[in-house]
């Protein structure tokens, strides 16, 4: 019996051992679960965590910054390519230096003065301007004459660049003025041309103009004699001046004899490094840029039609200066440069403070220059017959404007026929004299700054004259005292140094004339009455038939 109590006791504690493993079990279990439902639940909530990030990346990413959303890496390497081009044209521009060939004593007048233009690009980028040159400029011609030296090609300089030097304006420093596109033609686009296109450091358009033998055809013996007075006096000066920021235009006869225009031809491409056009034509404009004068038919009979086109163009909407050159004279070394320097100064100066609006200004402003001292040489010498040289005599003109190197200059929107008055024999009579101690600086005439110069024209006096005027000397130039003393101290000092024209050549036209003198003076009478302008002067026709009559004499004699 005893026995029975002790086995229910371990009965009791096998079921109490066995209740606590299941207990133990149950609860182990419920453990397990529960721990697995909390390794769900945080897996759950770090993929929402997860989820929730990438949602407010892409939300950031919508409606981010603008800059953030632009800058992607194609993006930044678009903008680093562009930089790289920027610096390319850059060194370009900077690459072009002008230099001056040191003057000689052998009196070669192709080689004074003369200005050429070198592009040094330098390294990598040097190679790669002078490829860009080659590939779409058309590079340097290698078919010129071997004895000259030729020029690189400049690159083209659209009529949409202003290029006006940081130091405008006596050094007030200015970023350079886009022209307002307002007063500019849409549907121009320029030419890439062989030459360079309309350039001037100072943002002014400058022309110079001369007439050849207009509308005198056949004129053999007449024309040839003036084509050696532009060899000798006219083309020396203009290729010597000091700057090359203009365009020659030279007018001739459509019909010009063709051993003449071969010959013209010829000497402008060998001895003139510059902007030269020569145009067919037997008129001359009135206004350069409304005139319409240059038609798609016009005969452009050596230059470049489009850079003619081009300086219209920029003459719309910048400064535009016109000088005028008979063919038969000359212009001192820095005319060209002294006349943009006083315009830059005035005219110049007011474009760019009304940011070349031609609308601001009113009155129409404008401005004339003209030459106050000046040398005439003559065939004949009225103090020694004898002479082969012919003679040379000063004269001064302060308040009367000469034609040779007469200057407009034409504001931003003002056309030729708002001046009083062209004619230069009307001009001091109309227009003021400049006078900056009053303010009077535009709508006025002034003198062109002669520099270290004192003659700054010459202007040749001989029987190819149209108008005759001073051929054969007057009283005053005979009865006067002083010249006649001057003319070695002339020759030496003055007509060389200050004009590139080289007495020599001089002397040696003169004996040229000299032996031709019959068919010349024959020619010139056949040809006076054919240039409308001057009509048919009856004292010029008289002096001719006198000067005829006394070669034939001689001749006979």
């Amino acid at each position: 019996m005893p026995a029975s109590p002790r086995l229910n006791r371990n009965d009791d504690e096998e079921s109490s051992l066995m209740g606590d493993s299941v207990s133990i079990h149950k609860a182990s279990s419920l453990s397990v679960a529960s721990s697995t439902r909390r390794l769900r639940s945080s897996h759950s909530r770090s993929s929402r965590r997860s989820l929730s990030k990438r949602q407010q990346q892409q939300q950031q990413q919508q409606h981010g910054p603008w800059w953030k959303r632009w800058l992607t890496f194609d993006r930044i390497m678009m903008v680093v390519m562009g930089l790289c081009c920027l610096v390319l044209l850059s060194t370009q521009s900077n690459g072009d230096e002008y230099y001056e060939d040191d003057e000689d004593n052998n009196n070669d007048d192709d080689a004074v003065g003369s200005i050429h233009r070198s592009s040094s690009g330098g390294g990598m980028l040097g190679g790669l301007v002078s490829g860009f040159k080659s590939t779409f400029l058309g590079g340097d011609s290698n078919e010129d004459d071997e004895d000259e030296e030729e020029d690189d090609v400049p690159a083209a300089v659209s009529v949409f660049d202003l290029n006006i030097s940081s130091d405008d304006l006596d050094g007030t420093n200015l970023d350079p003025l886009a022209p307002n596109a307002s007063w500019i033609d849409p549907h121009y686009v320029p030419q890439h041309a062989t030459t360079p296109l309309w350039n001037n450091k100072h943002g002014l358009v400058h022309i110079l103009t001369t007439r050849f033998s207009q509308s005198q055809t056949n004129l053999l013996h007449l024309g040839q004699a003036r084509l050696e007075l532009f060899k000798t006096f006219t083309l020396p000066s203009v290729n010597a001046q000091t700057t090359k920021d203009f365009l020659w235009l030279i007018f001739t006869d459509p019909n010009l004899h063709p051993t003449l225009l071969s010959q013209l031809k010829a000497v402008l491409k060998k001895r003139f490094k510059g902007n030269v056009v020569l145009i067919g034509l037997n008129d001359i404009f009135q206004d350069f840029i409304e005139d319409r004068w240059l038609k798609d038919d016009t005969p452009v009979l050596f230059g470049d039609r489009d850079v003619v086109r081009d300086y219209i163009q920029a003459a719309r909407s910048h400064v535009l200066v016109q000088t005028r050159l008979d063919a038969d004279d000359s212009i001192f070394r820095d005319l060209i440069h002294n006349v943009q320097l006083q315009t830059k100064a005035t005219l110049g100066k007011d474009a760019i403070e009304h940011r070349f609006n031609p609308e601001s200004f009113s009155p129409k402003q404008y401005k004339v220059f003209c030459t106050e001292r000046l040398i005439e040489w003559g065939y004949f010498n009225p103090w020694n017959a004898s002479s082969t040289k012919g003679h040379l005599f000063g004269k001064e003109t302060p308040k009367f404007c000469v034609t040779a190197g007469l200057t407009y200059a034409y504001q931003v929107g003002t056309r030729s026929q708002d001046m009083p008055t062209r004619a230069h024999n009307k001009i001091d009579k109309l227009i003021e004299a400049c006078d900056a101690s009053l303010h009077r600086t535009h709508n006025c005439v002034d003198r062109i700054d002669a520099g270290n110069y004192k003659y700054i024209m010459i202007r040749s006096r001989t029987p190819t004259s149209t108008a005759m005027q001073g051929v054969i000397p007057a009283n005053k130039v005979l009865q006067n005292k002083e010249w006649p003393t001057k003319q070695d101290e002339t020759w030496n000092e003055i007509i060389y140094q200050n004009f590139a024209v080289t007495p020599s050549s001089v002397w040696q036209l003169r004996e040229v004339f000299s032996k031709n003198m019959e068919p010349i003076l024959k020619d010139a009478l056949k040809g006076h009455c054919a240039k409308r302008e001057y009509g048919c002067k009856e004292s010029a026709v008289n002096d001719l038939k006198k000067l005829l009559e006394e070669v034939e004499k001689h001749s006979t004699s």
